[in-house]
């Protein structure tokens, strides 16, 4: 597990928790409130729901898993030309 901590900026005072991570985090809004949903997000050292409103200066910890490394795979493609 990964652990991450960040606190909100006053241009983000108001906005809700899951939106908030979504653009933090860059995943998708359903991905950061499932992260929500699962207790891997605690503000403020507690648990809480992906619709709470933050506040200026809260601190959010986030714990989530490593990224899975996948290997690219392909057909080979021919040269057509070699600089």
């Amino acid at each position: 597990m990964t652990r991450e901590t960040m606190e909100v900026p006053a241009a983000s005072a108001g906005e809700r928790l899951d939106h908030f991570l979504s653009a933090a985090l860059s995943v998708r809004v359903d991905e950061a409130r499932g992260l929500v949903e699962a207790g891997q997000v605690r503000v403020r050292g507690r648990t809480a729901a992906p619709l709470r409103r933050l506040s200026a200066g809260d601190v959010i910890e986030i714990e989530r898993p490593e990224p899975r490394r996948v290997l690219a795979l392909g057909p080979d493609l021919p040269v057509l030309h070699d600089d």
